[in-house]
């Protein structure tokens, strides 16, 4: 039985060999390993990555795909297709009990700002956010520049909980004291 679900965002383009590939599969293998299910867009680059690591360490890949974009890669072990993006993107938020972060493009940063704001806006709970490396950080930095914007609740505010971290291992052990 799994510990809980890890959702990783990441890019589609990384291939095999490439460092940004082979620290994803660490990723993948690292939490597998530790008892979580992990939970990603099911297509090619980091997802394949951490989907393939994930399976070598012995766990569970639930893949968020899109039909038209047709099936997922092939370590997979659990497909769950949506008729479109949106849709996709609420299950992949919905389903994480925490957030991974890899580098990425466009889609990655969708990803973010969907977890973001819905943690700001206090329709989430509160999840970390651990990225891989510090692509995001100038991001976070713009989009928290003016913490005026975010309110005091109960003596906390509503900023979300994320970290950095420079290697998979970090992040692993990270994630393993989070829900110990």
């Amino acid at each position: 039985m799994s510990r809980a679900v890890i959702t990783i965002f990441g890019s589609n383009r990384p291939e095999k060999g490439s460092e940004a590939y082979e620290r994803a599969w660490e990723v993948g293998r690292g939490l597998a390993k530790a008892g979580f299910t992990i939970c990603n867009g099911g297509y090619g680059g980091t997802m394949r990555a951490t989907a393939d690591g994930a399976q070598c360490g012995g766990g569970e890949v639930i893949g968020i795909t899109v039909e038209p974009w047709g099936p997922p890669n092939e370590f997979v072990t659990q497909r769950i297709a949506h008729p479109a993006l949106i849709p996709r993107l609420v299950d992949l938020v919905e389903r994480g009990e925490a957030y991974v972060v890899l580098p990425g493009g466009t889609g990655t940063l969708l990803e973010i700002a969907l977890v973001l704001e819905h943690q700001h806006k206090g329709s989430m709970t509160r999840k970390p956010l651990w990225f891989l490396g510090t692509q995001w950080s100038p991001v976070l930095r713009a989009a928290f520049e003016d913490q005026a914007n975010y309110r005091w609740v109960g003596g906390e505010t509503n900023l979300p909980d994320y970290r950095f971290f420079e290697t998979p291992a970090e992040l692993v052990a990270a994630a393993d004291q989070h829900f110990r």
